[in-house]
């Protein structure tokens, strides 16, 4: 399952979800949307990736 996170104006961080508590975040720009998202759904982000390195798409990889 493909979760879309719409964080700031116009930026879209991805929660991709299986069958297991693992989920792969891409783009985590803004951590607590994604950590709320991962929060709701049990899930722990297990992998992290980035479409580019713009600050608006990395901003929430450290905390995350």
């Amino acid at each position: 399952m493909i979760e879309i996170i719409r964080y700031h104006m116009d930026n879209f961080a991805y929660l991709l979800r299986g069958s297991t508590e693992d989920a792969c975040v891409i783009d985590p720009g803004d951590a607590e949307s994604i950590l709320a998202a991962l929060s709701r759904g049990g899930l722990r982000a297990e992998i992290l990736l980035a479409t580019h390195t713009h600050a608006d798409h990395i901003a929430g990889a450290s905390k995350i």
